[in-house]
């Protein structure tokens, strides 16, 4: 059978070509594109000295992330969480001592023996394994195993108010040093916004010079305002850096890495109705982890004192013991013991040891006063701040919105020529000086608030998102 064949018309075969043409011409330009942006891509992963930089993550660093890794990387933190686990076992040993202990066991021998007897030496072999099960508990005491698992209990509780504590104050120093920098960061754009407008009241100053409208002295000044404002630049940039590299300690963050864009914070409200200042010293006392914990630490001494005062008196106990053996042969063996004792002379020993516990436990009460007295300093100390910077948040917004205004005025005026250029000198350094007291008021607000927070026992921002064993 002869194969179907298929013909293409001239025409068809001239718009193959006329496309093969095309294809092979927008490869030559995408290749000659991708050889002259390449060098670019690979200057631009270089810095100044030639030495390669690692690229920032395009991740934007939030409150939340800043206190996970603070209170994940922090090496105090965790110090206190480990503390707290290990308290934690007290309870447990304190506890295993109401209950019965049972340990079986096996033990298996193997002797040979020789001896001379009549002038022949005799062997003898001995070979075998016991079995069994021993039992014991102690029924009854006056009270000493008690007073050891409170003891333990308050323990382990005051080590988890410890962890909490130092938590709180681990987040603290973070979130505090992340709106210290995004401070120097807003700082830094008050700064390049004095920069350009500088440079146009000094390009618009030479340009009235050079029309005869000015005095050739006016540069001076303007140059100088320049100079002033480009230094300022150069000091919120140096402020920008130090403050990051603070937080990358706080937060555990690699020093060879950029610090990822942070996330502005929105502007907070100066309206919060706060309690009284005696609700607060009330509610603080109560709540706050650092006093909790040497309320617990004092309930444990107490404990501690009661069962060195047990020991040095009369002691009673209860115990009861039983033996199995399971092979070679079954015999069993139960003791019931009662036990009383008094420590009639031990050289003062017991007695010291109640009397040192007494000690401990008044000492810690009176720290616990000395704690509650400064809590109460701190509490008061950062309300009144926290009032004061929330007026000063109210007053610093007004006055950045009328001297935002007055300035446009006043620069149009002058370019106009209705208003002289110390007019808009003067205009423009308020206009600085409101930013700056705004950006000001905003942090020391926000900081303040953090402060108040960690005074009064309230839970951080973003607190939540670590969580204690």
């Amino acid at each position: 059978m002869q194969a179907n064949k298929r013909f293409i018309s001239t025409p068809g075969l001239k718009k193959i070509k006329e496309v093969q043409i095309r294809a092979n011409k927008i490869w030559l330009v995408s290749l000659a594109l991708a050889l002259t942006i390449s060098p670019g891509l690979a200057n631009s992963s270089r810095t100044e000295g030639g030495h390669q930089e690692k690229s920032a993550s395009t991740k934007v660093l939030t409150l939340a992330d800043v206190a996970r890794l603070a209170a994940t990387r922090n090496g105090t933190y965790l110090s206190s969480v480990d503390n707290y686990l290990s308290s934690r076992q007290g309870i447990v040993q304190a506890f295993a001592q109401f209950l019965p202990t049972i340990t079986p066991n096996y033990t298996y021998t193997s002797q040979r023996n020789s001896s001379y007897v009549g002038g022949n030496t005799i062997f003898s072999q001995n070979e075998g394994g016991v079995a069994g099960v021993d039992a014991s508990w102690e029924i009854l005491d006056l009270g000493n195993r008690e007073f050891q698992l409170q003891s333990a209990r308050h323990s382990a509780k005051s080590a988890k108010e410890n962890a909490v504590q130092t938590l709180r104050q681990t987040i603290f120093n973070a979130e505090n040093q992340y709106y210290e920098t995004l401070r120097a960061q807003e700082l830094k754009k008050v700064s390049e916004a004095e920069v350009k407008r500088a440079q146009a009241i000094y390009d618009q100053t030479k340009l009235n010079i050079e029309k005869g409208g000015a005095a050739k002295v006016a540069i001076y000044q303007v140059e100088a305002d320049l100079d002033n404002a480009q230094v300022t630049l150069l000091q919120s940039q140096n402020a920008i850096s130090t403050n990051s590299a603070q937080l990358k300690s706080l937060i555990g963050y690699p020093a060879e890495q950029l610090l990822p864009e942070l996330q502005p914070i929105k502007n907070p409200s100066s309206k919060v109705e706060l309690p009284t200042l005696q609700q607060l010293l009330v509610e603080g006392v109560k709540a706050r982890p650092d006093l909790m914990a040497l309320r617990e630490n004092i309930d444990s001494l107490d404990d501690s004192r009661r069962l060195q005062n047990l020991n040095a008196s009369l002691s009673l106990s209860l115990n009861a013991t039983f033996n199995e053996t399971l092979a070679p042969h079954t015999l069993q063996d139960r003791i019931l013991t009662l036990t009383a004792s008094y420590p009639l002379f031990d050289g003062g020993a017991s007695r010291a040891a109640a009397r040192s516990s007494a000690y401990q436990e008044d000492a810690a009460k009176q720290s616990y006063v000395q704690a509650v007295r400064t809590a109460k300093s701190e509490i008061e100390s950062d309300y009144l701040t926290y009032t004061q910077n929330a007026q000063r948040l109210t007053a610093a917004s007004k006055a950045d919105n009328a001297a935002t205004i007055n300035y446009q005025d006043v620069y149009q005026s002058y370019l106009l020529g209705s208003s002289s250029l110390l007019d808009v000198l003067t205009a423009q350094v308020s206009q600085v000086t409101a930013e700056s007291n705004l950006i000001q008021a905003v942090y020391d607000f926000a900081e303040s608030d953090l402060s108040l927070r960690l005074a009064t026992g309230k839970p951080l921002p973003e607190e939540t998102a670590v969580q204690i064993p």
